[in-house]
């Protein structure tokens, strides 16, 4: 974004081919997902804003049009700083996942997208349980808590109206080993041993985007169905 010059090239050579029509500048903030303080946050709007507005500047000063469009989770999570910017993706913040609640992004109580998965055998003196739920339902996308990679985080549903977690405590197992199909999950004995083959984990995903593309419909709490769509 610094050389300016070279993105004005970059917009004339597209006058220089049919059928496209060149609109604007778009940016992704890739480096904001190791953001772990508000502060961090704020310098990476401030500093990409700045970019932008020069990038923007550079082009139309040589007749081109600037429509600018920028965003990803984190920022668009916990910043209102979006000077000169016309468009905000905000990325997967619709459902969350466990590598935005682990970087402080969003809340336990905001992680909308769960796995159902159901518990094949449990061993509760080693705080593991096997699930019919591995890296082909969830990606091998994963999280790192307190130095750890994890593939995802569940709690137990035990009933039928079971009341998803609210709080970090709520969500007592970690989703710490995939094969293909099945997955390892790991708590304490005393929150493994309420488990028994047959019941159900809700699992949230390290990455809800990869784990929504891997099924072709998901059901919302009000039990409607919704399709998916192909990418």
């Amino acid at each position: 974004a610094e050389d300016t010059g070279a993105i004005v090239k970059v917009a004339q050579a597209l006058t220089l081919i049919p059928k496209v029509v060149f609109k604007g500048i778009l940016t992704h903030d890739g480096h904001a997902y190791y953001a772990r303080t508000q502060q961090e946050i704020e310098d990476i709007r401030t500093s990409t804003n700045l970019k932008l507005a020069n990038v923007k500047a550079a082009l139309e000063e040589a007749g081109f049009p600037a429509f600018v469009s920028a965003g990803d989770t984190p920022t668009c999570s916990r910043s209102d700083n979006w000077d000169g910017v016309d468009e905000i993706r905000p990325g997967n913040f619709v459902f969350y996942d466990v590598q935005q609640w682990v970087a402080g992004n969003c809340a336990p109580g905001q992680l909308a997208t769960a796995v159902y998965c159901p518990v094949i055998s449990v061993t509760p003196g080693e705080g593991k349980a096997l699930l019919y739920g591995g890296s082909i339902h969830f990606s091998k996308d994963s999280a790192i808590e307190d130095g750890k990679i994890i593939y995802g985080a569940g709690f137990p549903v035990l009933e039928d109206e079971a009341p998803w977690p609210e709080k970090s405590g709520d969500i007592p197992f970690r989703l710490t080993g995939l094969s293909q199909e099945h997955g390892v999950i790991t708590g304490s004995p005393e929150a493994i041993g309420q488990l028994k083959p047959g019941h159900l984990v809700a699992v949230h995903p390290a990455h809800s985007c990869l784990t929504m593309r891997q099924f072709n419909r998901f059901f919302t709490l009000d039990g409607s169905e919704e399709q998916t769509m192909n990418s």
